[in-house]
């Protein structure tokens, strides 16, 4: 059910200048001798024209309130079908030479990555919008958005490194751009999470620069198979890619490293871990990803032959080794012959990371009568069958874990 469910799982600066026109002052000379006086010209006064005002900018303010988002349906909905959004940005008409401008304050609470899309129908004439961590718009967020007459929707995703407010602002690419209309546009700011508290339905995450790795934690409960499925996407949101990964324990400490989620391996991975705490790491570049788990309870075996349960013909038996289990752990199983017969038993690994495990049937006295070193592969399983006809008695099927940091759920089934 768990695979079922995960399969069906984007203002130009205005310049004053003044000007001075200056007329120069003309004065007349003196006579060198003369009764009277003559009169003297007085001089012009001197005069200049008017500064220039510049026009008043048209910003408009506004306020868009962020959508947090957890699944990949909600990011390519809103991606996509944002001309049709409610959350509208109307850009005003704008004469040459005039600032026209959008300004949006957008109150992020948390640290995340913002996924911005914006977009209309119709555009005659260019437009971009840029996020700013600064009222004044002069601080960069990312780069713009451009809107135009061949590409009437954007997107774009911002690391937010810190809460607070943010300012996305809309202006005209051109200071020289008119229009007399109006242009509505739609506008969808997503919040989209950097690091998960995993659940079993499929969350979407965005990874960040602002972290080094991205860890995702697992809370087991019991002795579990934990099965771990996840993606990334490609940039237009189009394909599932593979996800690469490491787990780690409590301390972060790998567990097993740098492994991949992909089409091999139905981008599902599992591993028997016991109680506690673990983290999936996803490594910076990974763009959009998802991730899920389930953990499914699992027994384990006896680990003496004093304990060891009898195996029954043609009913399997169950054990398990989780990742904290030491190299060369066993569990055993006891095969009671009430006469003369071969042993004949088959066996496969259900899950885990183990790539193989190890066999042998012993005496009850001790001693190896077959398989040692037999291997059970997680590809195609094992089995054997003795050379001859065993004596009545009491044998013990062992099972043991080949590699430290190896887990896994088996079964094994006794045929005669």
């Amino acid at each position: 059910m768990f695979k079922e469910k995960y399969a069906k799982v984007a203002g130009a600066a205005l310049g004053m200048a003044l000007l001075f026109t200056g007329a120069i002052g003309v004065f007349g000379g003196n006579s060198a001798v003369a009764a009277t006086p003559t009169p003297s010209t007085s001089p012009s006064p001197t005069t200049s024209a008017s500064p220039t005002i510049a026009p008043t900018p048209n910003v408009q303010q506004m306020t868009i309130n962020p959508i947090a988002i957890s699944t990949y349906d909600e990011l390519l909905s809103l991606t996509t079908n944002v001309a049709s959004s409610t959350t509208k940005v109307i850009m005003p008409a704008k004469a040459s030479g005039v600032e026209s401008s959008v300004i949006a304050s957008i109150n992020v609470p948390e640290a995340c990555s913002l996924q911005i899309a914006t977009g209309g129908t119709g555009l005659t004439t260019s437009l971009e919008a840029q996020l700013y961590s600064d009222q004044t718009c002069t601080l960069k967020v990312g780069t713009s958005i451009y809107l135009g007459a061949s590409s009437l929707v954007g997107s774009k995703t911002v690391d937010i490194n810190a809460p607070g407010t943010y300012y996305l602002k809309y202006t005209y690419t051109s200071n020289y751009t008119t229009t007399t209309n109006t242009i509505p546009l739609g506008v969808n700011v997503m919040m989209i999470k950097n690091e998960l508290d995993l659940t079993g339905t499929p969350t979407l995450f965005h990874d960040t620069s602002r972290l080094t790795a991205s860890y995702h934690k697992i809370v087991v409960n019991k002795r579990s198979l934990v099965t771990v499925a996840g993606n990334s996407y490609n940039s237009s949101l189009s394909a599932m890619y593979s996800l690469s990964f490491s787990l780690t324990d409590e301390s972060k400490v790998d567990i097993d490293s740098y492994n991949s989620l992909s089409e091999t391996n139905q981008y599902m991975r599992s591993y028997v871990l016991n109680p506690g705490t673990y983290y999936i790491v996803t490594k910076n570049s990974v763009g959009f990803a998802q991730l899920a788990y389930q953990a499914k309870p699992v027994g384990k075996a006896p680990t003496t032959k004093k304990k060891a349960k009898t195996l029954k013909k043609n009913k399997a038996a169950y054990g398990s080794f989780s990742t904290s289990d030491a190299k060369n752990a066993k569990q055993v199983f006891k095969i009671v012959l009430k006469k003369k017969k071969s042993i004949k038993f088959v066996a496969s690994i259900l899950g885990g990371n183990a790539g193989s495990l190890r066999w042998n049937v012993e005496r009850k006295g001790g001693g190896i009568i077959f398989g040692n070193s037999g291997t059970i592969y997680a590809e195609r399983g094992g089995g054997a069958k003795s050379k001859g006809k065993m004596k009545k008695g009491t044998y013990y099927l062992t099972i043991s874990k080949y590699s430290d940091n190896d887990s896994a759920q088996f079964a094994v089934k006794l045929k005669s």
